[in-house]
């Protein structure tokens, strides 16, 4: 087993020097009982040794154990992505999350924008790709990526393996044109394709660098559109079956809720306030993300990225790596996520929730990437002046109405510190 910063990398991943994060997580619902298993391994006795006069109240500990619940899966089944939980995809998927060789200059890889060091993330506000490229939005964590319905700030992806491909595709980061990734794959890891996906496609007649729009493509038969694009999206499936191995769980909160006395009477008192000044109404469940999108105040850098997720809605009707596009596995699933799509608020300025699991191992937060410190967040959300330049819409007012003075946003910042993954 290895460490990156907090991280542990475990199984296959950890021999090939991953990325991947953390341990797994036992609970019998909120019963504790010392003769579950887990409590004698060597983690659970390799506890800090809290002074007398810093440990919590019982009654507050116990009060903890009963708003918050314990983290028992780290992904949620995905049937569009038959290779989701596949090991030889995730190990093939974790080359390619490293290959730079996949933007159009051989300079930026996934793991450029999401550094395992940084909490999967960036330390720069906004990631820089080709040519000096420099994005709007900050990059977000991959924390239990397993676990998400929507992936990126606005949740224009609906399944975790059609993001890498817009990644590849998009201009400012890493800039390839469609057939340009199928050729990639075919010239630098043919091998390993074809032990997850089976024999690669023949492509020799097919242009080196076209995407949708292009003459190129326009020329090109169906057939070969089909074999191109089934190329790319085993690219990204591959790589979301990487991504659902770095995982955050076994956190100091999560042995806390399995009984163990390891944490203060502040780090106690903040996950009380936590919940009681609001926090919690969004931050939710034992991911510490309700999944949904709410207008919280933040900025964007020009007024096309301040809609949020309104503005990209119809993306995902018309995505062909999308749940319910044709190179889904599971399309009838994809429509029944897409469903909910209908249902959802067409407000102005909605992002989504990110977790909060290992939130101060980031070097920066919000989407726009404003605030570089876990207190100045918990301060802006206390303020009750939470509306920044270039925010659109109406804040939610939840986010409106949370208060906390100074001691208290001290508390819930030190216990966002017990989040931090192991």
């Amino acid at each position: 087993m290895s460490v990156v910063q907090g991280f542990k990398l475990v199984g296959f991943a950890a021999m090939a020097l991953s990325l991947n994060a953390c341990i797994i997580v036992r609970s019998n619902g909120g019963e504790f009982d010392d003769d579950e298993p887990g409590f004698d391994d060597p983690d659970f006795d390799d506890l800090p040794d809290i002074p007398r006069e810093d440990r919590p109240d019982d009654r507050e500990a116990q009060r903890v154990r009963q708003l918050f619940e314990p983290l028992t899966a780290t992904a949620d089944p995905d049937p569009t992505n038959a290779f989701a939980d596949d090991a030889d995809a995730a190990r093939f998927g974790e080359r390619l999350f490293n290959d730079k060789r996949f933007s159009s200059d051989g300079t930026i890889a996934c793991v450029s924008c999401h550094d395992p060091s940084q909490g999967f993330s960036d330390t720069r506000q906004f990631s820089t790709g080709v040519g000096g490229a420099v994005g709007t939005r900050h990059s977000p964590g991959i924390v239990n990526p397993g676990l998400m319905k929507f992936v990126l700030w606005d949740g224009r992806a609906d399944s975790l393996w059609s993001q890498p491909v817009r990644a590849m595709e998009n201009p400012a980061e890493m800039n390839l044109k469609r057939t340009e990734i199928a050729h990639l794959t075919i010239e630098n890891h043919a091998s390993e394709y074809e032990q997850v996906f089976g024999g690669m496609p023949n492509l020799l007649d097919v242009p080196t660098a076209a995407s949708p729009g292009d003459l190129g493509w326009q020329r090109m038969s169906g057939t070969q559109v089909e074999q191109v694009e089934d190329v790319v999206a085993n690219v990204g499936k591959a790589i979301a079956a990487f991504e659902r191995t770095i995982t955050c769980d076994g956190t100091r909160f999560d042995r806390f809720l399995q009984g163990s006395n390891n944490l203060t009477r502040q780090e106690v008192r903040g996950a009380l306030l936590f919940d009681e000044v609001g926090c919690a109404e969004c931050h939710s469940g034992p991911n510490f993300s309700d999944q949904e999108f709410h207008n919280i105040g933040i900025g964007s850098e020009n007024a096309a990225e301040a809609e949020g997720r309104a503005s990209v809605l119809a993306q995902l009707f018309d995505d062909p790596f999308g749940g319910a596009g044709m190179h889904s596995d599971d399309t009838g699933a994809g429509r029944a996520k897409l469903d909910t799509v209908d249902s959802e608020p067409t407000d102005r300025g909605l992002f989504k929730t990110p977790s909060l699991r290992g939130v101060t191992q980031r070097p920066r937060y919000m989407h726009n990437g404003s605030f570089d410190d876990i207190r100045r967040v918990v301060q802006f959300y206390a303020s009750q002046d939470v509306r920044q330049e270039g925010a659109v819409g109406e804040v939610a007012s939840i986010v409106r109405d949370l208060s906390a003075t100074r001691d208290e946003q001290d508390d819930i910042a030190a216990f966002l510190g017990t989040l931090e993954c192991r």
